[in-house]
């Protein structure tokens, strides 16, 4: 394996791109594309979203870099002929090297890795990959996933029941939706005290809605910079449905601000997530699975990767 590739994250509503040289993980950026919104509108993968697809692929990374490709979520429900129509469609207008669709279970270990690699917690470690049209939990132990479920159910499915959370303003509020996820959403029978949230880059919320994070003093991790008690995370999130603008943090993302509207969808994951399992801390991070699928492609099984935001 080469010293220097590019990986490509396919989910349902947005798409990451990263390149990988020398031991750290650069990060390219995301362009949210609604692939699992305008399939279940079009029945099919639609030509104009390979496009944006092949366009992004093309303006992030160079003709000569090998780009390995990896899509879950909406994917995993295509016929093998979806697939090998999609995968031709990309191959003719970007060079990629492989095309990949991850099992939800192959996701949700290739992030917890992420999620956990070099925590040193005593108690037990939720982790939960909220995504646009699936949500994985595991509840890890002695850096091992020990309970694992997945649920079929994503962002996606929730904006489309509650439309009005992707206005500036919400009108239901978050106990309402809580209270849909949580009657939907397959939960684990364990406990943990803190829970990671993982699968996307929560901390561009955290971080320039204002919520009330503090440093995390549990332990040292770049990867995990923050920490918010579940009380005044949950406290805050009532008002980021009612009191502050999507439309105002829109513009901290101007070349992509669709992503914002899933946002209060996933507040809600969240928090059916933290009662289900009783966590008491949760840390907000930007992880996903990025870091099991460099170790895997390396070929490590304990890898010890930086990652730089750029």
């Amino acid at each position: 394996m080469s010293n220097i590739f590019g990986i490509v994250e396919i989910g349902s509503t947005n798409t990451k791109a990263y390149k990988y040289e020398k031991g750290t993980l650069i990060n390219l950026g995301f362009k949210t594309i609604e692939f699992k919104k305008n399939y279940i509108v079009d029945s099919c993968i639609t030509l104009s979203d390979i496009t944006l697809l092949s366009q992004f692929i093309n303006s992030v990374f160079d003709a000569n870099t090998k780009i390995y490709v990896y899509a879950t979520s909406v994917f995993r429900d295509l016929s093998l002929h979806e697939i090998a129509t999609f995968e031709t469609e990309l191959r003719s207008n970007s060079p990629i090297e492989s095309f990949n669709v991850v099992s939800a279970k192959k996701e949700n270990e290739y992030t917890v890795f992420g999620a956990i690699n070099n925590i040193s917690l005593v108690e037990d470690i939720c982790v939960f990959v909220g995504g646009g049209g699936s949500t994985e939990i595991s509840i890890c132990r002695d850096g091992r996933i020990i309970e694992m479920v997945n649920s079929d159910v994503g962002v996606t499915d929730i904006t489309k029941a509650f439309p009005d959370l992707s206005e500036s303003y919400a009108t239901t509020g978050i106990d309402i939706v809580t209270r849909y996820i949580t009657e939907r959403l397959c939960v684990p029978s364990n406990k943990a005290k803190y829970i990671v949230l993982a699968g996307g880059d929560f901390l561009l919320r955290y971080v320039n809605a204002k919520y009330p994070i503090a440093e995390n003093t549990l332990f040292t991790s770049k990867n995990h910079p923050f920490t918010v008690s579940y009380l005044e995370n949950n406290k805050f999130e009532d008002l980021y449905y009612h009191k502050i603008s999507l439309d105002d943090l829109r513009k901290c993302t101007p070349d992509n601000p669709k992503w914002w509207n899933g946002t209060r969808a996933m507040c809600a994951f969240t928090n059916a997530v933290a009662l289900a399992v009783g966590a008491e801390i949760i840390i907000p991070t930007k992880i996903s699975m990025i870091y099991g699928i460099v170790a895997n492609l390396l070929n490590r099984d304990n890898s010890k990767l930086s990652i730089s935001f750029l």
